[in-house]
C-alpha cells in the first residue's frame, strides 16, 4: 500500500487522528519508511525544501502545471490519463 492510501484508509477507515505526529510514523513505518526519518522531517519540515524547490523548478521548465505528467527521456511528456496505446507510441518514439 502507498502512503497516501495507507494516510486514507487510516483516516477513513481506522479513524486515526493523521495530524499526530507519532501517528504518521507508525503510519510511515507500516509501509518500509525510517520511523526516525519520518520524526525528523515531521519535527522540521524544512529538511527537504531544497530538494521540493528544485523539483518545482523543473516541473515548470517542462511546462508541468498538473498531476498525472509523466516525463520520459527529459523529451517526451504524456500529460493527464492516457491509455496504454499513448505510453506504448510514446516509449517506441524515444527508444529511436
Amino acid at each position: 500500500m502507498e502512503l497516501s492510501e495507507k494516510l486514507f484508509y487510516s483516516y477513513y477507515t481506522d479513524a486515526k487522528l493523521i495530524s499526530d505526529h507519532d501517528t504518521l510514523a507508525d503510519i510511515a513505518e507500516s509501509i518500509r519508511m525510517n520511523r526516525d526519518e519520518s520524526m525528523t522531517v515531521l519535527h522540521d519540515p524544512s529538511k527537504y525544501a531544497n530538494e521540493v524547490r528544485s523539483d518545482e523548478a523543473t516541473a515548470k521548465q517542462l511546462g508541468i502545471t498538473g498531476a498525472p505528467f509523466f516525463v520520459i527521456d527529459r523529451k517526451y511528456t504524456i500529460t493527464g490519463a492516457q491509455p496504454t496505446e499513448v505510453f506504448i507510441k510514446t516509449l517506441n518514439q524515444a527508444s529511436q
